[in-house]
C-alpha cells in the first residue's frame, strides 16, 4: 500500500531557516564583542607598560646625570683650588717649587685619583716642570690650544680638547691657566691633566645597561669622557665631537627630551646638566630599544596569549555558527527527501521486474562479452604500446629538428637585417650560425637514415682483414682537436700479439668515433682514455677480440647501463645539456650486432666503462641490399 508523503510546509521551512539566522548573528556579534574589547584591553595594558618604562627611564638617567654631575663638579672645583693655591707660589718661586712634591703641598688634593699630571710651562711655550719628573724634558707644548690660548693673552681657567699628553703617553683632560708675574706679565702656564677614566668613581658602581651611556661633553660639543657599560671606559669616543649637541639641548643648560643620537645612531631617552659654572655638559642617554625590551617581551606573551584565547573562540563560534547551519540544512533535507525516497522506492521496484526478466539474456551473454573483452584488452595493450612508442619517437625527433630549425630560421631574420643594414659582420656571423645549425641537423638526419639501414640489414659491410688497433688509433687523430682542447691523453693497450680481425674498416671507425665523442664531452679537462684491445671468445668458443673503452668522467648509474643503447636515451647522469642526438650508442650497437658480436657497459668506480667483441673471422653472415652506398 503506498504511503502518502508531504513535503516540509513553505512556513515551517521559513522558522527554521529563521531561527539558524539568528543564532548565527548571536554567536557572530558576541565573538565580535570579545575580540574587541581584548584587542582594546591590550592596547590599554602596552600603553600603560611603555609609560611607566619611560617614566622609570627618565627618573633613572635624571639621578644618574645628577650624581654624575655631583662628583664632576667637586673634582673640578678641588682641582681649581689646587690652581688657585699652586699660581702665587709659581708667580714667585718659579721652577724652585718642586711639582714632583705636590702632594706635600695640597694634601686635600692628594686622595683626588683623577690627576696625572701637574705642569708649568714657560711663556714661550716650552716645559718647564712636570710633577711626573724631576728633571722635565724640554718639550714644547706651544702647539697646544689649551696652552696657545694663554700665549696670546687668554685670562682664567681653560678647559682643553682631550689629548694624549707627550709625557703622561695617556689620554687627559687638560685645566690650564696663565700665572702672572709681579708687573702683571705672563710668568708661566699651570697646567692639570686629568683622566677621563678617573674623573669619576660613579661608572664604576653603576650599571648603565646594554645601551646605556654616560657622557662629559664640553659646551663646544667635544667629548671629554664616555662610558657605555659597567667599569669600562669608552676612549674610541674621547676626544670626538658630538654631533647634534646643540640641536639637542637647544642651549639650555639642564633638561630632557626623546631625540636622535648620531653618535650611537638610535632613538634615544636624553639628559643633561651643565656642570657647575664650568663649560661642560653632563649626557646621559638610554636608547629606546633598551627602554622598552621588557614590555616589549610582556606585551609579546600578552599578544600570543590573547591571540590564543580570540583563535581558540573564534573557531568555537565557527564550529557552532557552521553546525547550527548544518543542522538546518539536514532537517530541511530529512522532510523533503521522504517524498524523494517513497518516488524513487516505486521505481526500484518496476526495475526490478524488468530486470528479472533480463536476467536469464544477460547471463548468456555474459560469457561471449568475457572472451571478447580478453581480446579487446589484449588488442588496446599492443595499441597503446605502439602508440606510446610512436608519440616518443615523433617528440623526441621534433624536439631534436625544432632546436636546429628555429635557430636557422631566427639567423636568417637577423642576416636578412644585417644584410639590409650592410653588417657584414654580424652576417657573416648569422650565415655560419645558420650553416652550423644546418650541419646539426643534417648530422640527425644522416644518423637516423644510417640507423634506420642497418636495423633493416640493409647496410653492407665491407669486410677485410685489418688492425683494429689503427682503426682506434686513426679514430684518435680524427677527434684530435677535442681532446686538445680538454687537454686529454689516451692511453692505447694491446693485451694480445694478435690485433688483427675480418671486420668494416668504415663501419668500426665509426664505432670508435661515437665511443670517443662520448668519452670526450664526459670527461674532466686534462682526464685520461683508455683503449684496451685483448682476446676474447665468443658464446659458442670461436675466436674473438675484445676492445674496451674507459674514461674518467661522471660515469653511468648501474640501473641505466642496459637502457643507454636504446634510441634517444641518455643517462640520467649524463644528461646534462652537453649536446647529442642519443642515437651515437645505439648506431654502435647495430654495427656489432651486424659484425655477430655483443656490445655492453659495464659497472666502474672510474668514469664510463663501455665494452664490445667482434669475432676474428667476421659474422657468419652478411646482409646484402641493392641500396647505393652513402
Amino acid at each position: 500500500m503506498a504511503i502518502k508523503r508531504r513535503s516540509l510546509k513553505p512556513d515551517r521551512r521559513r522558522r527554521i531557516e529563521r531561527s539558524g539566522a539568528k543564532l548565527r548573528l548571536a554567536v557572530a556579534i558576541s565573538a565580535f564583542g570579545v575580540v574587541v574589547g581584548t584587542v582594546l584591553f591590550f592596547c590599554a595594558a602596552v600603553k600603560e607598560a611603555r609609560s611607566y618604562a619611560e617614566s622609570r627611564a627618565w627618573n633613572d638617567i635624571g639621578t644618574l646625570s645628577a650624581a654624575f654631575e655631583e662628583q664632576a663638579r667637586s673634582n673640578l672645583e678641588m682641582v681649581g683650588s689646587a690652581m688657585h693655591f699652586l699660581k702665587p707660589k709659581l708667580a714667585a718661586q718659579g721652577t724652585n717649587v718642586r711639582l714632583v712634591d705636590w702632594e706635600s703641598y695640597l694634601p686635600a688634593v692628594a686622595s683626588c685619583s683623577c690627576i696625572v699630571q701637574i705642569a708649568f710651562v714657560a711663556p714661550d711655550g716650552r716645559l718647564l716642570a712636570s710633577s711626573l719628573s724631576q728633571r722635565s724634558p724640554p718639550v714644547d707644548l706651544s702647539d697646544r690650544d689649551h696652552i696657545r690660548v694663554h700665549l696670546e693673552g687668554r685670562p682664567g681657567l681653560y678647559f682643553g680638547r682631550p689629548v694624549i699628553g707627550r709625557i703622561s703617553g695617556q689620554w687627559t683632560i687638560q685645566i690650564s691657566d696663565r700665572v702672572d708675574g709681579p708687573g702683571g706679565e705672563l710668568a708661566g702656564i699651570l697646567v692639570f691633566s686629568l683622566s677621563p677614566v678617573s674623573l669619576t668613581t660613579l661608572q664604576q658602581s653603576v650599571n648603565l645597561g646594554k645601551s646605556g651611556s654616560l657622557m662629559l661633553v664640553g659646551t663646544d660639543g667635544v667629548i671629554r669622557a664616555s662610558f657605555s657599560n659597567r667599569q669600562k671606559t669608552d676612549v674610541a669616543l674621547v676626544g670626538k665631537t658630538y654631533p647634534n649637541l646643540e640641536e639637542i639641548t637647544g642651549g639650555q643648560p639642564a633638561g630632557q627630551r626623546r631625540a636622535h643620537d648620531s653618535l650611537h645612531n638610535s632613538d634615544t631617552f636624553l639628559r643633561w646638566r651643565k656642570v657647575g659654572n664650568y663649560p661642560l655638559l653632563v649626557l646621559s642617554g638610554i636608547a629606546e630599544p633598551e627602554v622598552y625590551a621588557a614590555v616589549d617581551s610582556a606585551a609579546a606573551k600578552l599578544g600570543a596569549l590573547c591571540a590564543g584565547v580570540l583563535a581558540l573562540l573564534l573557531t568555537l563560534s565557527w564550529v557552532l555558527v557552521r553546525e547550527s547551519g548544518r543542522r538546518v540544512e539536514r532537517e530541511i533535507a530529512l522532510y523533503d527527501g521522504s517524498r524523494r525516497l517513497a518516488l524513487a522506492n516505486d521505481s526500484l521496484r518496476r526495475r526490478h521486474r524488468q530486470l528479472r526478466r533480463t536476467s536469464g539474456a544477460l547471463a548468456a551473454e555474459r560469457g561471449r562479452l568475457e572472451r571478447v573483452n580478453v581480446e579487446l584488452k589484449t588488442a588496446k595493450e599492443q595499441a597503446d604500446e605502439a602508440n606510446r612508442l610512436k608519440t616518443a619517437f615523433l617528440m623526441t625527433i621534433s624536439h631534436e629538428f625544432r632546436t636546429p630549425m628555429h635557430a636557422i630560421l631566427n639567423y636568417a631574420v637577423f642576416g636578412l637585417k644585417a644584410a639590409r643594414g650592410h653588417d657584414e659582420i654580424r652576417l657573416d656571423k648569422c650565415l655560419t650560425n645558420i650553416k652550423t645549425a644546418g650541419d646539426r641537423l643534417l648530422g640527425m638526419l644522416n644518423a637516423l637514415l644510417d640507423l634506420s639501414k642497418l636495423e633493416s640489414a640493409w647496410s653492407d659491410l665491407d669486410m677485410e682483414r685489418g688492425n683494429l688497433m689503427d682503426v682506434a688509433r686513426n679514430a684518435e687523430v680524427e677527434l684530435g682537436s677535442l681532446i686538445e682542447d680538454k687537454a686529454l691523453r689516451v692511453q692505447f693497450e694491446a693485451r694480445t700479439d694478435e690485433l688483427e680481425a675480418v671486420f668494416d674498416a668504415r663501419r668500426m671507425m665509426q664505432v670508435f668515433v661515437n665511443l670517443f665523442s662520448n668519452a670526450i664531452k664526459f670527461s674532466p679537462h686534462g682526464g685520461t682514455i683508455s683503449v684496451t684491445i685483448a682476446d676474447a671468445a665468443t658464446p659458442d668458443g670461436s675466436a674473438a677480440i675484445h676492445c674496451h673503452i674507459e674514461d674518467r668522467g661522471i660515469g653511468i648509474p648501474e640501473d641505466e647501463l642496459d637502457r643507454v643503447f636504446d634510441k634517444f636515451a641518455q643517462s640520467g647522469k649524463t644528461n646534462i645539456g652537453a649536446g647529442g642526438s642519443g642515437l651515437g650508442l645505439t648506431i654502435c650497437r647495430e654495427i656489432v650486432r651486424l659484425h655477430g658480436g655483443r656490445i655492453w657497459a659495464a659497472p666502474s668506480t672510474t668514469g664510463a666503462s663501455i665494452h664490445f667483441e667482434i669475432p676474428r673471422a667476421g659474422p657468419e653472415r652478411i646482409y646484402h641490399t641493392a641500396l647505393p652506398k652513402h
